[in-house]
């Protein structure tokens, strides 16, 4: 409707003009006639001119907006809400801000409470308060995510891993997240800001620590196998040591069973079994323990 009712002003003005060049032509006698006159130019030029103030007076707000209102230059505490408003052409002006949720990350370079230096990046889902727009703007200069929220972020993160040693900050990660974000609402509140997630994103130690703990497991895993190398010794030899017990024992429970009736009757299976195994023919050499073989003395 603007730049309607902008093209119809100079359009009346082009009207005047052809009346004007009417006027002189008729003067010199040149007999010029256009098919209007001045009230139909007039008329013209006054409608873009209505239209002209009704664009500057009627503002259509975009969903996920709000308009924040200055008057002669000064801002209006009140926003404007979505959808068509009615301000005061000449006087009033809107700046249209968008309170939808964006998402801002940053890395920081950051130290441990051992001095540990960390690479971190850390994202923030944030959003203005509708009701709160009017005084940001009032209060923030420039882009909100490079004035507050980037700087508000970077100090976050920074006071909250300084907190840690950097071998519980690993372990511990969600808790310097919810530190660094309770400091992030505090600072960011005052401004209207709502934050609606904040998350560290990327969490690196330096390398330096990095080797440190490598080099501390591998050390751990040899000092667990040498344990383990050292209890399969100790279980080994107790075993045999077990064994030889056993064995012992068992033998001495024999000897207490052996008696001398025992002894005469091994002795009486032994010769026994020889003769059972003797074929008749005699040795041809004799040595000291070699057993005298049974003689049948018996007279023909």
């Amino acid at each position: 409707m603007g730049y309607l009712g902008f093209l119809i002003v100079l359009i009346s003005i082009g009207m005047f003009g052809g009346l004007i060049f009417q006027y002189i032509s008729n003067k010199n006698n040149a007999r010029i006639k256009l098919p209007y006159n001045k009230t139909a130019a007039a008329l013209v030029f006054v409608l873009g001119l209505f239209l002209s103030v009704i664009n500057k007076a009627v503002i259509q707000i975009p969903g996920g907006h709000v308009g924040v209102l200055y008057s002669f230059g000064a801002i209006n505490k009140q926003e404007l809400g979505e959808g068509l408003n009615f301000i005061v052409p000449f006087k009033d002006e809107v700046t249209i801000v968008d309170v939808r949720t964006k998402k801002q990350s940053v890395d920081s370079n950051t130290v441990s409470k051992d001095l540990q230096p960390i690479d971190s990046q850390t994202t923030l889902n944030y959003g203005i308060s509708p009701q709160m727009a009017a005084e940001l703007k009032a209060t923030v200069s420039g882009d909100v995510g490079v004035t507050i929220i980037e700087p508000a972020m970077q100090e976050a993160i920074k006071y909250a891993t300084a907190q840690y040693d950097i071998q519980n900050m690993v372990s511990n990660r969600d808790q310097v997240r919810d530190k660094a974000k309770q400091i992030l609402v505090d600072k960011l509140t005052k401004y209207g800001v709502h934050i609606s997630e904040y998350t560290i994103t990327d969490f690196n130690p330096s390398k330096k620590y990095l080797d440190a703990v490598e080099a501390k497991q591998i050390s751990e895993q040899t000092a667990q196998k040498a344990k383990f190398d050292l209890e399969k010794v100790q279980t080994d030899a107790q075993q045999k040591v077990a064994i030889a017990q056993a064995e012992a024992e068992s033998l001495k429970a024999q000897r207490n069973e052996i008696t001398a009736e025992l002894l005469q009757l091994r002795q009486i299976e032994n010769q026994k079994a020889a003769i059972e195994k003797w074929d008749g023919a005699l040795p041809q050499n004799m040595y000291g323990s070699a057993p005298v073989p049974f003689l049948n003395l018996q007279q023909k």
